[in-house]
């Protein structure tokens, strides 16, 4: 039973270097890892990553002058655990946690739909 954990890490690896983003299906098996298992640490690595490029990406289009993509709250943090929380509420209000419902979709994509809803900016 050892080889599964380390044949699911090596697609992770490859997966990430052969694709830049983690897809839902990815996602959800990492969310089922244990926190402190190989596994469980890379899927938090990405996620924080994953939290990263999506707050750069706010910070640009605020800078460029262009429209944001979310408005939180001051004391807003986007961490990996940020990152799974949003994640698995916007697949939850799309009925895809436990169906291959958007398993293909970018999990990165599926986070700032929610950000997007959750705060909205004002126009």
């Amino acid at each position: 039973m050892k080889k599964t954990p380390l044949a699911t890490l090596l697609i992770f690896c490859l997966a990430g270097a052969a694709h830049a983003g983690m897809t839902v299906a990815q996602f959800k098996q990492g969310a089922s890892a244990k926190r402190d298992s190989s596994i469980g640490i890379m899927f938090s690595s990405f996620l924080g990553g994953v939290a990263q490029g999506v707050g750069y990406s706010e910070v640009l289009s605020q800078q460029s002058g262009g429209r944001r993509l979310y408005c939180p709250p001051g004391s807003f943090v986007l961490d990996a655990d940020a990152v799974k929380h949003y994640v698995t509420q916007e697949l939850s209000a799309l009925n895809a946690l436990k169906t291959g419902k958007f398993d293909e979709q970018e999990v990165a994509l599926l986070l700032i739909v929610r950000l997007r809803d959750t705060y909205p900016c004002k126009q």
